[in-house]
């Protein structure tokens, strides 16, 4: 299709719109007194001529001596470090983290992929810039499972449900969501989930996945699992970290060498434990941010994780850490 001059000024104003301010089709198609349909004419136009690229990151020179490094001093199979100029502004650092690793697992996708998922707004994140994208990669027979209950009630759920929803559309799989919650109100409640034959299933799918994308959690007021979940308090969390615990994923918490923390709320997680999770061939991380640090370098030391995405000022950081060096905050 030849578009006129207008409609090429057009078009170049719709895709900023589109990828660049996040603007929805109806919304630009409001704004401009046109047709939803001719917005989506002119953005598959767009890409058709070349004038859209899209790039899920920059490009791997960019870090590659970063990923290199810390693949060699943590022992990772691989390093992804997405570039970022906001490291003080945690929601664009999630947003570049989960571009990266949306990327990633474009990388690796393949005919039969089994895909366990955690929760986290950074793997919300990657869910979205899979939507967002084109997914050039044709692939047969894929499976997005759950691995981790919902993390607020299932009819609000924010994270857990709809990330597995969006990647499994993106990429037309089959998908197995987990109805329980990440944390049940007791070890008993948690026994009877267990005992539940769909969820058992699920869980059994999950430990057998090619893959698995999980998020690394702090220890702190704010952490979503406090602000989403009455099922776990401040003090119980609290009590954690008083026993050493720096970071968590999948809702099981680590001390600094990776190991389990045991507790109370351990035995009401509703998911994979560390070891099944360990034991899953490629286990990526996908967290970021310099509040973030203690927890991901114990996740690292622990050699829970495979592969690492994770950006620039963040690599930088757990190089040092594990140089010796001191590390310093401008």
């Amino acid at each position: 299709m030849v578009l006129n001059a207008d409609d090429q000024r057009l078009m170049v104003k719709v895709a900023r719109k589109y990828y660049e301010e996040e603007m929805t089709q109806a919304a630009i198609a409001e704004f401009y007194g046109v047709s939803r349909q001719k917005v989506q004419r002119l953005l598959d136009q767009g890409k058709k001529d070349g004038i859209v690229r899209i790039s899920i990151r920059p490009p791997l020179h960019l870090h590659e001596k970063l990923e290199s490094d810390l693949e060699s001093l943590y022992g990772l199979r691989e390093a992804v470090v997405v570039d970022t100029e906001l490291c003080g502004i945690p929601g664009m650092v999630r947003t570049s983290i989960g571009i990266g690793a949306a990327e990633y697992l474009l990388k690796i996708l393949k005919d039969n992929l089994k895909i366990t998922i955690s929760w986290g707004e950074t793997l919300l994140c990657m869910a979205k810039a899979l939507v967002r994208c084109s997914v050039a990669k044709k692939t047969k027979n894929i499976t997005v499972i759950q691995g981790l209950g919902f993390v607020s009630e299932p009819s609000i759920d924010s994270h857990s449900c709809e990330i597995v929803n969006l990647i499994a559309g993106v990429l037309d799989a089959k998908k197995y969501l987990l109805s329980a919650p990440g944390i049940a109100a007791t070890h008993e409640a948690r026994e009877v989930f267990l005992s539940d034959p769909n969820v058992s299933e699920v869980l059994q799918i999950a430990r057998c996945a090619d893959v698995a994308f999980l998020g690394i959690g702090t220890l702190t007021p704010d952490t979503m699992i406090i602000k989403k979940n009455d099922s776990i308090s401040w003090s119980e969390m609290k009590a954690l970290k008083d026993r050493g615990a720096v970071g968590d994923i999948a809702l099981r918490y680590y001390d600094k060498d990776g190991r389990l923390v045991p507790s109370v709320v351990d035995k009401r997680v509703v998911g994979l434990a560390l070891d099944e999770l360990r034991n899953i061939k490629t286990v990526v991380g996908v967290a970021g941010g310099l509040e973030k640090v203690e927890a991901i370098r114990g996740a690292l030391t622990g050699k829970l994780i495979d592969v690492l995405v994770t950006d620039c000022f963040t690599a930088r950081e757990l190089l040092l850490l594990q140089s010796g060096e001191t590390v310093c905050h401008d």
